[in-house]
């Protein structure tokens, strides 16, 4: 698989819809190690507090959309951003 920038038009490069679509679905589907933070700290390396402190960041720079409270927290892709 070559990188984007590997081609010759990359100044072009887009990400159609539907690989975007599948890309959010792959997420979800996979999500559940993001979800739990210490789940996702076994599973990354990262600590509890640094995995609590991305998904602040990614959701404050509006990459990720939180919902729920305590322990029903999501995240998805803000495929909305503009």
């Amino acid at each position: 698989m070559a990188w984007n920038w590997q081609s010759p038009d990359w100044q072009n490069f887009t990400l159609g819809r539907s690989r975007m679509a599948a890309a959010e679905v792959q997420f979800l589907l996979s999500a559940g190690a993001v979800i739990g933070r210490a789940k996702h700290s076994m599973v990354t390396g990262a600590s509890p507090a640094t995995t609590t402190s991305d998904l602040a960041d990614l959701t404050e720079k509006s990459a990720l959309v939180r919902t729920g409270e305590r322990k029903q927290i999501r995240y998805a892709l803000n495929l909305a951003r503009g």
